[in-house]
Order: structure tokens, then C-alpha cells, then sequence
């Protein structure tokens, strides 16, 4: 038995060698794309003012990709991309006149990697340890961004409504993924009292917790352990989001659950698309009757154009209320956007109003219904 690594087949050399020419392409576009000046083609003045008069918030994002930083990772796609962007990112956000948005750490991303056929996968097992020490230094820059003022953290509805107030942006901390707590439910308390409010309980890595939309199911929905860290997540005030798990997990988890919950970046199936990050109108159904709220999200899975957005956006409403219905962006890790940058939210403000909805229900869907759901996780909190 030696150290050295085995030498790659002449196949693997070339699938890795066209890999990493992909994914350096991607980057470079990515760049390019990114930095591409916004100009709408309507008058979005009526949806500033919306959003000077009412709080916008993104429910689910990685602004700067801020996931990345500091990081060693395995795969050479998740290695290429760039980060630290966040201050961009800010005056962007203060630019389209968005008060705040969850900034998210992802927990498994070490354990990441990208597929030809299936997209994001979990390409191995976290080490003993990997996932909390992943945890931490995704946490200490999270602090740091804090620290350097790059941007403030919201730690209540109310503190995001002050914001708003004083016409300031600010973040609220979140986990997509709730992989650190490798069974040990107090890791939950050290993340409430670092700020974070809201984890989504699994990602793509196949769970303990249950079963996740984009893998083969093996626990038939939500596990005993996964069960316990939903009780301590509602003990200590946690929003509770369910993106990326299956109806039969999700539906666990309403049952159980003493809070509203969210599905914060996600839309629905239908004749002419389908995918396993989408979810059926029964589904969808799940969280209006808990009283949560799902995320519209502008990933080019369902839309390529603004409008095709707001389309999906009334499909939501159509189906769940405008009670239930909130905004998810997954900036800066979505799949071909159609929304790429904080300055457009004017725009989608302005549309939703020209499509009929009035000032108050337009901004249920920009941020109300998220506060919300955010003040009702509060108050379920126990001592």
C-alpha cells in the first residue's frame, strides 16, 4: 500500500480534461453575464415605489457565493466558480430596493460535485466531523462579512421591518442543509445563537433526516432523528424550510410541525415541464394548509424570460393563495436565471401590479408573507 494516487485511464483524462473545460467556460460566462448592465423595457416606477413602501425579501439566497470562500473542495466545477462578491451584492440590494434576503450557507457543498445526466449530486459520505467543521468556516465568513461591514444580520421580523424603516438592506442568516448537526440536536442552539433563522433540513446529499427530491427514496418521508430536529428546530424558533425534500417527508414534517413552514425556492410541475426540484399541486397544497409559504423561483427550468416568471409566480397563486406565495431567487446559485441581479426586483414588482394584483397583495408575495411566517416561528419558540 502506497500513498501516491492511481493514474487516471486515458477515458477519465479526457471526460475530466472536457469537464474542466466546461466548467471554466461556464465561469467565464457566468463573469461576463453577471456584469451585464439591467435595463428594463417598461416603466417600473409604480413597483419602486411598491418596494419603497413595503419591505422586499428574498427567502432564499447565496449572494457572493459566500459558500465558497475559504473553501478546499473536491470538485473542480464548484472549485472554479467566484465568490466574494458580497458588497456588489449589497448595493445592488439597496439599488432594487430590496430589504433583505437569507443569505444561506450550504451544508454539504465539501461533499458536492456535478453529474453529465443528473445535475448536483453528493459524489461521497462526509468524513467524521467534515460537515460541522464545514459548518464553521462558512460561519466565521458569515461573521466576518458582519464584522467588516459589509452587511448587517436581521435576527427577527422586527428588526427587518426597522430596516426597512430606515431604508436599509440587511441580511438574515440560513442553511441549506442541515448537515452539520450530525445527529447532535445542540449544534441547533450554537446556530440560533450565531443568528441563523432558518435551515432547510436536507439538500443533495441523500439524508438521515429523510428523503431528498433529486435521489431514489430510502426512508419512506421523514426519519425518527429527522423528526427530533424539527422539534428542536420549532423549540428554538427556527423557520423551517423544506426545499429539496419529497412530498412524503414534507408531509411529515407538517404534521408534526408547531410553526408555518417554507418550500423556499421551488415551483410547480405541469404538462409541458417536468423535474425533480418541481412540486405537484398537492404538494404545493401541503405548505397553504400549514400556512407557510413557497418561494417563486426564477430558475430556467420553468421560465426563460421575466414574464415566463411572473407567469409561474400567478400559477402559485392560482393554486395556493396569495397568502402563500413569496419570492426565492437562489442568487447566486440558480439554474439559468431569469432574475440575475437585486436591481431587477422593480421590475417584477411592477409586473405583478400590471397583471392585476393590487399594492397589498403584490406585496404579500414581495415580503409580507414572509414576515409573517418568520413572526409565527418566533412565537412558537419555547424556553
Amino acid at each position: 500500500m502506497t500513498d501516491s494516487k492511481p493514474l487516471l485511464s486515458r477515458r477519465k483524462f479526457v471526460y475530466a480534461g472536457l469537464a474542466g473545460i466546461g466548467t471554466v467556460a461556464a465561469a467565464m460566462w457566468w463573469r461576463s453575464h453577471r456584469k451585464t448592465p439591467y435595463v428594463p423595457d417598461i416603466d417600473i416606477e409604480s413597483g419602486r415605489a411598491l418596494l419603497e413602501k413595503y419591505p422586499a425579501i428574498d427567502v432564499h439566497s447565496h449572494p457572493g457565493r459566500s459558500f465558497l470562500a475559504n473553501g478546499n473542495f473536491d470538485s473542480l466545477a464548484i472549485s472554479s466558480m467566484d465568490s466574494g462578491f458580497e458588497a456588489q451584492r449589497i448595493a445592488d440590494m439597496q439599488a432594487g430596493h430590496v430589504t433583505a434576503s437569507l443569505f444561506s450557507l450550504v451544508a454539504d457543498v465539501k461533499v458536492l460535485g456535478f453529474s453529465m445526466t443528473k445535475g448536483i449530486v453528493a459524489e461521497r459520505e462526509f468524513e467524521p466531523g467534515e460537515a460541522y467543521r464545514d459548518f464553521n468556516r462558512q460561519l466565521e465568513y458569515f461573521r466576518s462579512l458582519d464584522e467588516q461591514g459589509t452587511v448587517s444580520f436581521a435576527r427577527s421580523a422586527d428588526e427587518v421591518r426597522a430596516a426597512h424603516a430606515a431604508g436599509k438592506s440587511v441580511a438574515v442568516l440560513a442553511s441549506e442543509g442541515a448537515d452539520f448537526v450530525e445527529n447532535k440536536l445542540e449544534r441547533l442552539s450554537v446556530a440560533y445563537d450565531a443568528g441563523m433563522r432558518s435551515i432547510t433540513l436536507i439538500h443533495y446529499r441523500p439524508s438521515e433526516y429523510g428523503d431528498i427530491q433529486t435521489a431514489a427514496p430510502v426512508h419512506g418521508g421523514l426519519t425518527d432523528i429527522g423528526a427530533e430536529v424539527i422539534a428542536e428546530m420549532n423549540r428554538l424558533g427556527f423557520v423551517i424550510d423544506m426545499a429539496h425534500a419529497q412530498f412524503e417527508t414534507v408531509k411529515d414534517v407538517v404534521e408534526r410541525s408547531t410553526a408555518p413552514i417554507m418550500i423556499s425556492h421551488s415551483h410547480l410541475s405541469g404538462v409541458d415541464v417536468s423535474h425533480p426540484r418541481l412540486i405537484s399541486p398537492e404538494h404545493a397544497k401541503l405548505v397553504q394548509q400549514n400556512g407557510g409559504i413557497i418561494g417563486s423561483w426564477p430558475a430556467g427550468i420553468t421560465s426563460q424570460t421575466m414574464a415566463d416568471f411572473v407567469d409561474e409566480t400567478f400559477r402559485l397563486i392560482d393554486v395556493v393563495g396569495i397568502d402563500h406565495v413569496g419570492i426565492g431567487t437562489d442568487l447566486d446559485a440558480n439554474y439559468k436565471p431569469v432574475m440575475t441581479d437585486y436591481v431587477q426586483f422593480p421590475e417584477f414588482a411592477t409586473l405583478l401590479l400590471n397583471r392585476g394584483l393590487t399594492e397589498e397583495e403584490a406585496a404579500k408575495v414581495l415580503g409580507l408573507n414572509f414576515l409573517r411566517v418568520f413572526d409565527a416561528a418566533t412565537a412558537a419558540k419555547q424556553a
